[in-house]
């Protein structure tokens, strides 16, 4: 993941959509992605800085909250940049439920 923080990999993302790792993929539980930061945590006990990357969630009605990237699953409906588990794509074969982009949801 680290390559992916130096890169500004998650920033490209705003404007798809997202959804908490342990979600289903329901129209409920699928927000927007409407803003990327990077927090650098200090050196701690064993002089190690941390990186650690948060989207900003925005639900339908216009909420809006910060969440660790690391607890995400964005939504998306283009190719993925990179090869992420986290990447999920409604064009794929394989992605069954909400599809935000169409407002529909998907069956296999």
């Amino acid at each position: 993941m680290e390559d992916k923080l130096k890169n500004n990999y998650y920033e490209k993302y705003i404007g798809q959509y997202v959804k908490r790792f342990y979600t289903r993929f329901i129209e409920d539980e699928i927000f927007k992605i409407t803003n990327f930061k990077l927090h650098r945590y200090p050196a701690d006990a064993y002089d190690i800085e941390t990186d650690v990357a948060f989207f900003e969630y925005e639900d339908k009605d216009g909420n809006r909250w910060w969440a660790d990237v690391e607890d995400s699953v964005i939504i998306t409906n283009e190719q993925p940049i990179v090869e992420d588990e986290r990447v999920a794509n409604v064009n794929d074969l394989k992605y069954h439920g909400y599809d935000p982009f169409t407002q529909t949801i998907i069956q296999l």
